[in-house]
């Protein structure tokens, strides 16, 4: 695919299309897909949030405040901008002579922090995942073991006056 995209870069070139342009337009291509996924994320939640509710046995509402929605919009275009600045940047330096040649592009000194982000956000993930089933099954837990005392039969006497309450 990415032997089809540097074709397309360099013929884009060829035609005259500026380093900017040709960044401008991946960041909006990415920035359209972060937006559909965002909306494909929203009517999903929409829809299995009675199953959820089912599931997990409480009452789990989609609010729908406007301020809420373009929080969520506003991630969106700060994560598209942030993940999208350095590869439209790469994309945009393509030496068009490479791409005619058909010689594969080569990436240069930045493939270290590339593979560095990527491999960050792999292990980020894997964390994240971890520590999802940890918090289950701590939760589980929490729910599930015995309290150490007796639950029913117990005397309770409230104490209603403030003079009791500072006393105990």
């Amino acid at each position: 695919r990415s032997q089809q995209r540097s074709k397309e870069i360099g013929v884009r070139k060829i035609f005259g299309s500026s380093s900017g342009h040709i960044s401008m337009q991946y960041i909006v291509e990415n920035l359209l897909y972060g937006v559909v996924a965002f909306a494909t994320g929203l009517m999903l939640v929409a829809l299995l949030l009675p199953s959820v509710n089912n599931i997990v046995g409480g009452q789990l509402t989609i609010t729908n405040d406007p301020v809420m929605l373009m929080a969520g919009l506003l991630a969106v275009l700060l994560i598209v901008l942030i993940t999208s600045a350095y590869p439209a940047v790469f994309i945009a330096g393509i030496r068009v002579i490479e791409v005619l040649r058909s010689k594969p592009v080569t990436v240069g000194k930045g493939m270290s922090l590339w593979k560095g982000l990527i491999s960050f956000q792999l292990c980020a993930t894997i964390f994240l995942l971890v520590a999802c089933l940890v918090l289950n099954k701590q939760l589980n837990y929490l729910h599930n073991r015995p309290l150490g005392y007796e639950t029913t039969n117990n005397i309770h006497i409230p104490l209603l006056t403030d003079a009791s309450q500072a006393r105990y």
